[in-house]
């Protein structure tokens, strides 16, 4: 029998759809968080209830107080247009309120291959103590939706965005050559060119392709969602890249951008570029995907790394280095900002170049298992990529370099006036 035709399983549901609608729900925003375990437990209570009840328009006004009408387009078209191997989102521009209902058409060949119907543009599971909500090729037929401010390059128009970056949505998407921005409306309401950041944009995503030696065009989008609050962080890596509603603003200014940079949006783009073959976790983990924010500062924005960055400066690096040796030159020590010297040293004197041809290298290369292992090929591909001998470089840094590995190296030149000489 089917539990909702079971009497005792709808008196129960009646039971707490009438405590739901008696205790006075929560109304979660920025200002207003959930911190007391009675809103938590109401909140999780509510959502399922919502689900199951018999009549969720009637409950939906003592779930959200504040929920105004707003307009909505009809019978709204959308092109599905990808080719990616990975899972990807489509943008569609429409936005549904809290309890709105609509209806979507979906053409023949759709139907049972796999297509999901989003809604929402994140996945992090909310699980902190205190919750906030955010404030209020085949086309697909979208019955009923609200408007939502949506730039997409080589397709909306000047006159097109001067109307859509008022349409009522909360949420906005700028949608570039690479990558796609979610961010509350009200920063792209004064956005007057962003075809200007648009190629900014660009820019960025094709020098991150770059130093990673791939190809300029990305495979699937990257996608940045800033929201009132995320799983963990004030920012962190995957799909979609989550960071706090704090950071939007500056992902929109150009003038931004291009004056003080963007250290912590480029690190999670970079973390998206890290690959297990080079990484020697857990000390490089939040290490390597900073060589991105350096060279999309200095390469994209003009901004040198001792500028970039406090951490950067030529005095803070080198009391790192000396530091690190006097304290033994423990790996257990070699992580984020002291390992990302390591990898500044080799910069300083082979370039970006020598670096996307390492990793190049590596989409060729069998990579084994154990960080040891990892290390010794490391430093022979390097080694090898430049022409020179870096055993006693990568030793002086305290890596396990193993006696093969030095036998592979003996007929490169020594790199006998390395950095870290100076420390002994």
């Amino acid at each position: 029998m089917n539990a909702k035709e079971c009497s005792s399983y709808t008196q129960v549901v009646s039971s707490l759809t009438d405590i739901v609608m008696k205790s006075g729900m929560p109304q979660v925003c920025d200002s207003c968080p959930v911190k007391t375990p009675k809103d938590h437990l109401l909140l999780s209570v509510a959502t399922e209830i919502y689900k199951v009840c018999q009549n969720p328009d009637a409950l939906l006004p003592y779930l959200i107080k504040d929920n105004p009408l707003m307009p909505v387009v009809y019978d709204q078209k959308i092109k599905i247009d990808v080719d990616t191997a990975a899972e990807e989102w489509i943008s569609t521009g429409l936005y549904l309120s809290p309890g709105m209902k609509t209806y979507i058409a979906m053409p023949e060949e759709m139907v049972n291959k796999g297509w999901k119907i989003q809604i929402g543009c994140q996945t992090d599971r909310l699980n902190a103590r205190v919750i906030k909500r955010a404030s209020g090729g085949p086309r697909v037929t979208v019955q009923m939706a609200v408007p939502a401010p949506y730039y997409k390059s080589g397709v909306t128009t000047p006159a097109d965005w001067s109307l859509l970056r008022t349409a009522p949505s909360p949420w906005a998407e700028l949608e570039f050559e690479n990558i796609i921005l979610t961010v509350p409306s009200d920063v792209v309401r004064s956005l007057e060119r962003p075809d200007e950041l648009a190629a900014l944009w660009d820019e960025i995503m094709r020098s991150i392709a770059d130093l990673a030696a791939k190809p300029r065009k990305f495979p699937r989008k990257e996608r940045f969602v800033t929201d009132v609050q995320i799983s963990h962080g004030l920012m962190h890596a995957g799909y979609p890249i989550m960071a706090h509603k704090a950071t939007a603003a500056q992902l929109v200014s150009t003038a931004h951008i291009r004056g003080k940079g963007l250290w912590g949006p480029i690190h999670e783009l970079g973390h998206n570029q890290q690959r297990g073959c080079w990484e020697f976790k857990p000390n490089t983990t939040e290490c390597t995907c900073n060589l991105w924010s350096v060279y999309v500062h200095e390469e994209v924005f003009g901004i040198e790394r001792g500028k970039a960055h406090p951490k950067m400066t030529l005095g803070k690096r080198n009391n790192r280095a000396k530091n690190y040796v006097k304290r033994g030159k423990k790996l257990r020590s070699w992580s984020m900002w002291v390992a990302l010297e390591t990898y500044m040293q080799l910069q300083d004197k082979f370039g970006w170049d020598a670096f996307k041809k390492v990793f190049a290298a590596y989409f060729k290369i069998s990579s084994p298992k154990d960080n040891d292992a990892k290390m010794n090929l490391y430093a022979v591909t390097f080694s090898q990529t430049v022409e020179m001998n870096l055993s006693a470089f990568f030793k002086s840094w305290g890596w396990p370099i193993n006696a093969a590995t030095e036998e592979k190296l003996s007929t490169l030149p020594p790199w006998i006036d390395h950095p870290m000489v100076q420390y002994g």
